[in-house]
């Protein structure tokens, strides 16, 4: 009991509890809109960058690839020397050779910016990879040089020719492969472009 002429204390509040917001969603992150926006100027020049090293690759392989020496014999048609019918195997490693380093050094080089890494670059790069080969192809073919036209009895060289298009899978095969080992090697979930939150 409390004496007379005392005051009574009043009870000290207890804090309320504060209700927290929820954790509202990073807005600084960017939605795949937006970044399939920022990306596709990016996109289109590994598209078009990386389709135009075809010609070039293509006359590349014309002056590499042996020729065929042949026989020529009597009606127009003509008979391979001893050995030189495996130039056509040489011809078609060689292209499949040159279209897989040239894919490994575009996807080295799209993988280079970091903001833009990502499965759109390595759709594009791929892309781009193909339509390197498929005119690399076609270049190779129509401007590899060929021998003299000479009479039944004599020696001439054939111009080298791809006979399977399977060696257009060269280019898009090492592009894919390099820039999916490179983004299996990297530590960040984002592949360093920033956006992670």
């Amino acid at each position: 009991m409390s004496e007379p002429g005392s005051r009574t204390q009043p009870a000290a509040k207890q804090p309320q509890p504060t209700s927290q917001p929820p954790d509202e969603p990073d807005a600084a992150r960017p939605g795949l809109r937006a970044v399939l926006r920022a990306d596709l100027p990016f996109a289109l020049g590994v598209l078009s960058l990386v389709g135009a090293a075809g010609p070039p690759l293509g006359l590349l392989w014309s002056r590499l690839a042996p020729p065929q020496l042949v026989l020529v014999l009597a009606g127009s048609s003509a008979a391979p020397l001893a050995g030189e019918s495996e130039h056509r195997f040489d011809d078609m490693a060689l292209f499949l050779l040159l279209g897989f380093a040239a894919g490994i050094l575009a996807a080295a080089a799209v993988w280079l910016p970091r903001q833009r890494r990502g499965p759109f670059a390595l759709l594009c790069v791929v892309a781009g990879a193909a339509l390197a080969g498929w005119l690399a192809m076609r270049v190779g073919v129509a401007v590899a040089p060929s021998g003299p036209a000479v009479p039944p009895g004599h020696v001439t060289r054939v111009a080298p020719r791809l006979d399977s298009s399977s060696v257009l899978l060269g280019p898009p095969l090492g592009a894919a492969l390099s820039y999916v080992l490179a983004a299996a090697w990297s530590s960040r979930e984002d592949l360093g472009r920033g956006t992670a939150s």
